[in-house]
């Protein structure tokens, strides 16, 4: 069914009584109508149907679900919870309803109920696919609550579920950016092998797919690695994918990051210059168990004299830093807080 046929079988449902309906359509159709109709945006006619298609089938998976996509949109969202919780265990529709309760209680900021929905439904069998969504979502909840841990691996996990969605490989990249900001010793550490993990993964599936989201994910980290020879190859791998947007979309990306890199190599050399002048200690610290205080006078003089010292980089130091926090701040604290 397209979009047109769906159109003409909902003019159908219009003129016809809802006794005629249950003999005439079949609800597996007629939820597959409402839902294209509602995805392709001409919901004014689902709103003005739906009712009446419920009236007939009120337990039916598909067609509640598209009545809660429509509540929630409206702001009802307690009663899209509640119309998603009738449907029955047994429908097909199920696990695609729960998942919605997910989102919905996302939507409105409930970050705990969301994620304790989300891992109910990551109990359940489910295909491959759906089970990425499912974390990726998850994931996002936990990045909301600043738990990018957690966000990370969910993420890392919904690559290798799969491959072919690449905003799982770069929201996995951006929470492992966040966690190292952000996080503690031991997170940062345990993140580290796993990235070590995810890159290995990457690298396999180059190997036999043109992943967009792997090859993003594998240029960043030769970025990061400080290897822009290793990143220009994987974009220029990419090229042969003859995927026109997103080989440009990977070839900006990279520019950016040389660029970045460029700027930042600069900013560590002038920063290791002025670390090289050793700064005076003050007056009070520094200072033996029975030596004599220092004087203002000898202090003063003496960062006189460093700050003679480090006049040569001092200004291009603070200059290239401001730039890099104003042009690429979200990668300059990344790369001033990992190592290697």
């Amino acid at each position: 069914m397209d979009e047109i046929q769906a159109e003409n079988l909902l003019r159908q449902v219009e003129s016809i009584s809802e006794a005629s309906l249950r003999e005439k359509f079949d609800p597996s159709d007629l939820g597959l109508a409402l839902d294209l109709c509602f995805t392709r945006g001409n919901q004014q006619m689902v709103a003005n149907l739906i009712d009446k298609v419920i009236n007939v089938y009120p337990l039916d998976g598909r067609i509640l679900r598209v009545k809660a996509l429509l509540l929630a949109k409206g702001g009802k969202a307690q009663d899209a919870i509640y119309l998603l919780s009738m449907v029955p265990p047994r429908d097909p529709y199920f696990l695609s309803c729960v998942e919605l309760i997910g989102v919905v209680f996302a939507n409105e900021n409930q970050f705990n109920k969301a994620i304790e929905t989300f891992s109910v439904l990551l109990t359940q069998e489910m295909e491959e696919g759906s089970r990425a969504f499912v974390l990726y979502q998850r994931a996002v909840c936990f990045q909301y609550q600043s738990d990018f841990k957690a966000a990370f691996e969910d993420c890392k996990e919904a690559c290798e579920l799969f491959f072919y969605d690449p905003d799982f490989f770069k929201e996995a990249l951006f929470n492992f950016r966040l966690l190292w900001v952000n996080g503690d010793y031991v997170q940062c550490k345990e993140a580290r092998n796993s990235m070590d993990d995810l890159v290995s993964f990457s690298e396999g599936v180059t190997e036999e797919f043109y992943a967009f989201g792997a090859y993003w994910l594998l240029m960043e980290w030769s970025m990061v690695a400080r290897q822009p020879e290793l990143a220009l190859s994987y974009v220029q791998e990419y090229e042969a994918a003859e995927q026109v947007d997103e080989f440009r979309e990977l070839q900006d990306r990279f520019l950016a990051l040389k660029t970045f890199l460029q700027y930042y190599e600069k900013y560590l050399s002038l920063k290791a210059c002025i670390q090289s002048v050793q700064k005076p200690t003050g007056p009070l610290t520094g200072r033996k168990p029975g030596a004599g205080v220092k004087g203002m006078s000898r202090y003063e003089s003496e960062m006189e004299d460093y700050f003679r010292k480090i006049a040569p980089w001092k200004d291009d130091f603070e200059r290239i830093k401001s730039q890099l926090n104003e042009q690429f701040e979200s990668e300059f604290n990344f790369y001033e807080a990992f190592t290697l």
